[in-house]
């Protein structure tokens, strides 16, 4: 058994124990059929759940790699397709939340539009992107041939149902992660909605406590308060700083952002 192989070595060598860990499917289908996960869960350290790969080049029409969040209107399969629906499964299947690790792509997946004037989530595709100009790979772009696509006058998109960017110019178009969407998926697993309507959680973010969250189902809104104003937990209300003890920060720290 690899776990007591690992103890013993930890034990002979006098140093921490290695950690046992494992690349599994974000495909609920495959979390179904193969995997006991309550037996996996005794015996690892850590979850790495491949939540991308979602959609790409071998689909006829374009969705993004690695969603949030499905589109309202998304079949009950392709709204299985998300990060958020992956990491829940897993959990509900038996993984600790603390083991727990999402992956998050560092590049995107492209495709060729069958009609360059359609440039939403499921327009029709007739194949891969053009092969970006260092990996040469149909259908694929690293991060930064993405970061080429849009300095060469790409029009980018924030995909607010999916929480997500995308881009197109001319019949190319690329879904990809950047700063914001990774941020998003980041804090979307603090913060646990549990399918209640209209539940205010707060996200303590000593950087910026004028930020907040709005459940609608289990989608999670960052919202704003008013100018001048932070959030306070114990009221659930935007509320004035000298009122919310976690938000009076020294001169030493950070200031609020508001």
């Amino acid at each position: 058994d690899l776990k007591e192989a690992f103890a013993g070595e930890a034990k002979f060598s006098q140093k921490p124990q290695l950690l046992l860990s494992a690349s599994v499917p974000g495909n609920v289908e495959a979390i179904a059929v193969g995997y006991d996960v309550k037996e996996l869960n005794k015996h690892l350290d850590m979850f790495n759940v491949m939540t991308y790969d979602f959609h790409g080049d071998w689909e006829r029409q374009v969705g993004h790699n690695s969603p949030l969040y499905p589109l309202e209107g998304a079949s009950v399969y392709d709204s299985k397709l998300t990060v958020d629906y992956s990491a829940s499964e897993w959990v509900k299947k038996g993984a600790s939340k603390e083991k727990m690790c999402i992956g998050i792509p560092t590049y995107g997946r492209t495709y060729i539009l069958k009609n360059d004037s359609w440039t939403d989530v499921g327009a029709p595709a007739v194949g891969g992107g053009e092969p970006g100009n260092y990996t040469g790979e149909p259908g694929f772009m690293a991060f930064f041939e993405v970061c080429d696509f849009l300095k060469s006058g790409a029009t980018l998109v924030w995909d607010d149902e999916q929480m997500v960017p995308y881009a197109y110019k001319g019949n190319q178009w690329v879904g990809f992660d950047d700063m914001r969407s990774v941020r998003s998926k980041v804090n979307a697993k603090k913060v646990d909605c549990k399918d209640a309507d209209g539940v205010i959680s707060y996200h303590q973010d000593k950087q910026d406590c004028s930020k907040y969250y709005l459940c609608h189902g289990r989608r999670r809104h960052h919202m704003p308060c008013p100018p001048n104003l932070v959030f306070n937990p114990d009221e659930n209300l935007c509320d004035w700083p000298e009122n919310v003890d976690s938000c009076l920060l020294t001169s030493s720290e950070n200031s609020i952002v508001v």
